[in-house]
């Protein structure tokens, strides 16, 4: 009883895990599995959207073609965790995410902000920019075919400026942030201009690259040349936990 009592006290006295306030956080949430014809492919995700059409890719081990994981029509990466992961363009074509957080966050608390990323594997360029905005409302940019430049007017809560030229493996973004109150709405990308992004050449030739994918749902002709020339990534294992000293929530 006394070696029982005593592991009890030891459990106890661990540090709980903070609870992940981004709902689907490794993008697995899926309405349908991501189909490279589809046109809504911005829709696919229960929780997650894009910003207008065919904007952004949801990868799942679900297709067997252009949107599988590890091996796609962007490059080849396994999946940091689970079975999905996002891509979308930061420099030159760039796009956003935009997700749901699962309650409000509140005014003066601090909060960390952890993420995922790999540079696919057709770009030639790479930009060192990734920026985190959360707000109380969904932004304009966001609706429906809306445009994702309005975005720059934005302040950000985390700015991310680091080596993100890797495509192998993931290089993980982590930063605190405080609070301003009623922050519901997380949104992803690089809010930055061409001119103000810190985007370079990485290697290769931004040559109009075809390819016929096949998956369940028939068979489909790409080509890569549209992002090819600008910095594309993957994006996996979104995190916002309450942050203090302790580990704790509270």
């Amino acid at each position: 009883m006394k070696g029982l009592l005593t592991l009890l006290s030891i459990i106890l006295m661990l540090p709980a895990q903070a609870q992940n306030l981004v709902l689907d956080g490794s993008f697995e949430d899926t309405v349908f599995c991501p189909m490279w014809h589809t046109a809504n492919t911005n829709l696919n995700l229960t929780h997650w959207k894009y910003t207008g059409l065919m904007s952004g890719f949801t990868f799942n081990t679900c297709n067997t073609g252009a949107q599988s994981i590890p091996q796609n029509a962007w490059g080849y990466e396994p999946a940091h965790s689970g079975n999905g992961y996002i891509g979308f363009g930061t420099y030159k074509d760039r796009r956003y995410a935009i997700g749901h957080l699962s309650q409000t966050l509140e005014a003066g608390k601090r909060y960390r902000i952890s993420l995922y990323v790999s540079l696919c594997d057709s770009n030639i360029f790479a930009c060192n920019n990734f920026q985190v905005y959360f707000s109380d409302t969904i932004p304009l940019a966001f609706l429906p075919n809306g445009d994702p430049y309005l975005v720059f007017t934005h302040p950000v809560n985390a700015n991310f400026h680091q080596d993100l030229k890797s495509k192998v493996g993931w290089t993980k973004l982590d930063t605190t942030f405080i609070a301003t109150g009623n922050e519901r709405w997380i949104t992803l990308g690089n809010f930055l201009n061409d001119a103000q992004s810190d985007g370079y050449y990485v290697g290769g030739n931004a040559n109009n690259t075809c390819a016929i994918w096949t998956d369940q749902s028939g068979t489909w002709g790409y080509c890569v040349n549209w992002f090819a020339s600008g910095a594309a990534y993957f994006l996996d294992d979104v995190s916002v936990v309450l942050d203090d000293d302790t580990g704790l929530e509270g």
